[in-house]
């Protein structure tokens, strides 16, 4: 099997194709039974992988965007804040993940650009809020 996106003229992904390795022995061969198969010799299709285990920048996901210069697909940006990380093909936060994680339930906030935790003590206290604190690397409680 052979999986192969469609690009539109902003490099957004508008789908994504399988064909049997009978249709499409090759890129090539693929891209030309697309083309014509839709009727639209101008569209432009790329090769690319799906799942788990694929090479970083070949997984293409609908809605997502094809960079011809790096020439492999980005994920969309989850937030604005967030940058590429052009070596693992992923949207990265302006300030890393937290380190502490145990018992933490993480969430990205976007407002104040950091990370932010709730964390449940036992049945008797509430639930605290807490940021994380990327200079001294600990929790502070918000409460």
């Amino acid at each position: 099997m052979k999986y192969f996106a469609k690009i539109d003229e902003n490099n957004l992904v508008l789908n994504i194709d399988v064909l049997n390795d009978a249709v499409a022995p090759d890129e090539a061969t693929g891209i030309t039974f697309l083309k014509t198969f839709y009727k639209e010799p101008n569209a432009t299709w790329k090769s690319c992988n799906k799942g788990q285990g694929a090479t970083p920048g070949t997984v293409a996901r609908v809605g997502g965007v094809w960079d011809e210069i790096n020439e492999g697909f980005w994920p969309l940006q989850p937030y604005p804040s967030w940058i590429k990380n052009n070596s693992t093909w992923q949207w990265e936060a302006p300030i890393t993940y937290p380190t502490i994680t145990e018992l933490y339930s993480i969430f990205w906030d976007e407002n104040n650009v950091l990370w932010k935790a709730t964390r449940f003590n036992n049945d008797d206290d509430p639930i605290m809020t807490y940021t994380w604190n990327s200079t001294t690397l600990v929790w502070e409680d918000l409460n």
